[in-house]
């Protein structure tokens, strides 16, 4: 189990490296597998330090920079640059040849770009770029082929669109350096010592293959979970079985029939490993005590038994439990009581000894949280690959905000956003005064804001300020000229309603103002509540300015970062707006240096090169591209 693997990582950790500087570099799955073997290795030698966790193709690319080191140091395929390379023809596609397109890609998806052409190009990139890593890993062949001209029919739109990102800007990427990586292999001189490779699932028979020349110069260690005892690679599921013609049936062996279908993957990664050369197998299996249902599950598993073969002295029990749930919320409820129950049942489990799994523990985070800390009987728990608090609420509302134009500016999505504790503590609003705001939205009437001007009213002083500036405060005798030309704002919009609150410091109740009617009881300290909640409201009104603004990147990008810095005074977010900077510039997209560079080398620049950086992108595009990052970012953190 994965507990018996950390223990012998530890041990091979403790025979020290040549170099004391030297790095250790482990590779693993995803960032929380890296953070519980740290833990793991602290508590098995006392300390966890200089060590490296790399995913599989950082570690790769890594690898191939050191071996070949006249390649660039960041992958130019990565999946983030590739978006952007894949976005970037499509964009000048679309803007120069826009029927190309329709001769190139399948009908369905040339519809695609219909409506919106910009924001789609943008969504097709993220599918495509995702889907061109897996070749990459995993379909090789295909990229070679494609590299050559020769197109599956099928296909053959991938391979185009692979031609023009990729091959014709004769880019390098893993598969094709692999021959000359093994050929300088032997005359490296920058390869680490030893690197683990911890619990990883599934390696592409290319990427193992590296690996094995790799193992040629160095100490390679792979540490996999085998369910099983026994050599299990000829197994096959009964439901493919049952394709065979019955008289080829009895020869085929199926096994265990819950790891003969669902363990496909694993059946062949494993197979693929056996096969490596050179390798040494260190076996560690610890064989399993029959005691209730799950634990017979497990022994046929692992000893490579027929479910069929009952185990006929063993009774009902609650090891194995399925439960139909609602809703999230009742789940982590049910889960809760049955913890208690199992806690109680044994009273030699520890909380620490638990460890429950979910497809998507965001989403689950606030409910967990709601009913782990609120329950009569609490229990101690810690959530693994989360989103830290404060960085997951900020990202969320970050594409909230962004989405507040297409909702008219509705008061309920406006006021949820101060609910954030740094909105709260840069405009200075406790929970308190955001009460008093809520109640002034609605006592006023604010609903919405109808207007959908790109010079909203809003984002300047509006005539009530002008007003009481020069009116009640330098010359009451203009206030009759203010009036005549005081043109009416939305009747249920942000305008009107803020209007009225000023007028109602100014004015008494009685008295109209340009048909309006000041709001009473706003005086005192209650004024610099107004003050702080209307500069948070003028800020969010900057993006009604950008409702129809075209810029580059680089400007958008600029802007971006101006008015997050009005909301938010720590750096995290600004992260998503560095992100998006550091992948684009990967990608050469918009970058004015490769601008010069082209112009000094060709003497000219023809429409099409220079039409990324000429076209500005509209805000719609920017938001969408804005709001991938900060949900990527969220994910990954």
């Amino acid at each position: 189990h994965l507990e018996k693997l950390a223990e012998i990582h530890a041990a091979t950790l403790n025979q020290p490296l040549k170099s004391v500087l030297a790095e250790e570099q482990v590779i693993v799955e995803n960032a929380g597998v890296g953070r519980w073997l740290s833990l793991k290795v602290a508590q098995y030698n006392g300390i966890s330090a200089n060590t490296s966790y790399l995913f599989p193709a950082e570690f790769m690319w890594q690898l191939l920079h050191n071996v070949l080191q006249d390649i660039p140091n960041k992958d130019p395929c990565a999946i983030n640059v590739m978006r952007w390379r894949l976005f970037t023809y499509f964009y000048r596609t679309l803007m120069s040849h826009p029927n190309t397109l329709h001769e190139v890609l399948p009908q369905a998806i040339a519809q695609y770009f219909a409506k919106r052409p910009e924001e789609s190009a943008w969504g097709l990139s993220i599918e495509l770029a995702n889907l061109f890593d897996q070749y990459l890993f995993f379909r090789p062949d295909w990229i070679i082929a494609w590299e050559q001209g020769h197109y599956e029919e099928w296909a053959g739109w991938q391979g185009h669109l692979w031609q023009k990102a990729v091959n014709e800007q004769h880019l390098p990427h893993w598969v094709n350096l692999q021959e000359d990586f093994i050929h300088h292999l032997p005359y490296a001189t920058q390869l680490p010592e030893r690197v683990s490779f911890f619990a990883i699932p599934n390696l592409s028979p290319s990427y193992l293959h590296l690996l094995g020349e790799v193992a040629k110069r160095m100490e390679v260690h792979l540490y996999v979970l085998n369910p099983c005892v026994h050599y299990w690679g000829d197994i096959t599921a009964e439901k493919i079985k049952a394709k065979f013609p019955k008289v080829k049936q009895q020869y085929i062996e199926v096994g265990n029939e819950l790891l003969a279908s669902m363990g496909t993957q694993g059946r062949d990664f494993i197979d693929t490993l056996i096969e490596l050369e050179p390798h040494s197998i260190n076996e560690h299996y610890h064989d399993i005590n029959v005691k209730n249902r799950l634990s017979a599950l497990q022994y046929d598993i692992l000893h490579l038994l027929s479910a069929n073969q009952e185990h006929t002295t063993l009774k009902l029990d609650q090891s194995l439990q399925i439960h139909a749930c609602h809703s999230p919320m009742r789940e982590v409820e049910v889960l809760h009581d049955q913890l208690l129950a199992v806690l109680d049942a044994d009273h030699t489990l520890m909380p620490d000894d638990i460890v429950i799994m979910t497809p998507d523990i965001d989403g689950y985070a606030p409910y967990i949280e709601a009913v782990f800390n609120h329950a009569e009987q609490q229990l101690p728990f810690s959530l693994a690959d989360h989103t830290p608090s404060h960085l997951s609420s900020s990202l969320e509302w970050l594409t909230q905000a962004l989405q507040l134009p297409e909702q008219s500016y509705n008061a309920d999505a406006v006021i949820s956003l101060l609910q954030n504790p740094e909105i709260q503590a840069r405009f200075k609003l406790d929970d308190e005064a955001i009460e008093l705001c809520r109640y002034w939205v609605f006592a006023t009437n604010i609903r919405h804001d109808a207007q959908k001007t790109a010079n909203s009213r809003l984002s300047q002083e509006s005539m009530a300020e002008s007003m009481i500036n020069e009116c009640f405060l330098e010359d009451n005798d203009h206030a009759d000229n203010y009036e005549d030309n005081y043109e009416l704002p939305h009747e249920h919009g942000w305008q009107q309603g803020l209007d009225r609150l000023l007028l109602g410091y100014a004015l008494s109740e009685e008295q109209l103002f340009a048909e309006r009617l000041p709001f009473a009881n706003i005086e005192g300290k209650q004024l610099e509540i107004y003050a702080q909640f209307r500069s948070f409201i003028d800020q969010l009104f900057i993006l009604q300015r950008w409702q129809q603004a075209e810029k580059s990147l680089e400007d958008w990008l600029y802007e971006a970062r101006q008015w997050l810095l009005g909301f938010f005074e720590q750096a995290d977010l600004l992260k998503v707006l560095d992100q998006v900077k550091s992948d684009s510039q990967a990608a050469q997209v918009s970058h004015q240096e490769n601008l010069e560079a082209y112009s000094a080398t060709n003497n000219r620049l023809n429409d099409e090169d220079d039409l990324f950086i000429e076209k500005p992108l509209n805000f719609r595009l920017f938001r969408r591209i804005l709001c991938h990052y900060a949900n990527a970012r969220k994910n990954d953190s």
